[in-house]
């Protein structure tokens, strides 16, 4: 039965609003047990933004499931509780710390990270404007950068 709130097709992303990198085949059954932590150094031309982030799992016989995933924006980056100044076009670090998890990954699997500013409808889109998203009547659209990233899994 395929689910489509999981499947997540059968293939890298070919969107070109979407950045997706993937590993090598494994070469045998793997855990991922505890967070899994990602660090990227990004930039926008808006004064606030999201950054979206998608860790899934991509079989040998095409299949995507998802296994995590997050948000953050630029003006709450980093956990912050109040909000944080930004000047479009500054290179900041973006960190997301996702919610636990025990996933057997399969022989021959790779992991899939998809990086872009929307995954709806798991999180609604932002306007790419500062303020309260609620409160923006005209959304902008924004150029985004990636200039590198960390990812941390523990496998066992």
């Amino acid at each position: 039965i395929s689910d489509p709130v999981v499947d997540q097709g059968d293939d890298l992303c070919s969107r070109s609003d979407v950045l997706s990198f993937a590993s090598a085949a494994l070469p045998a059954d793997a855990l991922i047990s505890g967070a899994i932590k990602l660090r990227l150094e990004v930039a926008s031309d808006a004064p606030d933004t999201a950054f979206t982030v998608k860790l899934s799992e991509h079989f040998a016989d095409g299949r995507v499931l998802n296994i995590r995933d997050d948000i953050s924006t630029l003006g709450l980056r980093n956990g912050a509780r109040k909000r944080i100044s930004y000047r479009p076009g500054e290179r900041v670090e973006v960190d997301f710390e996702m919610t636990p998890i025990l996933w057997r990954l399969h022989k021959g699997s790779r992991l899939r990270l998809d990086i872009s500013s929307s995954n709806a409808p798991a999180f609604f889109p932002h306007p790419n404007r500062a303020g309260l998203w609620s409160r923006v009547a005209d959304p902008a659209i924004a150029r985004q950068s990636l200039f590198g990233g960390a990812l941390t899994i523990a496998v066992e």
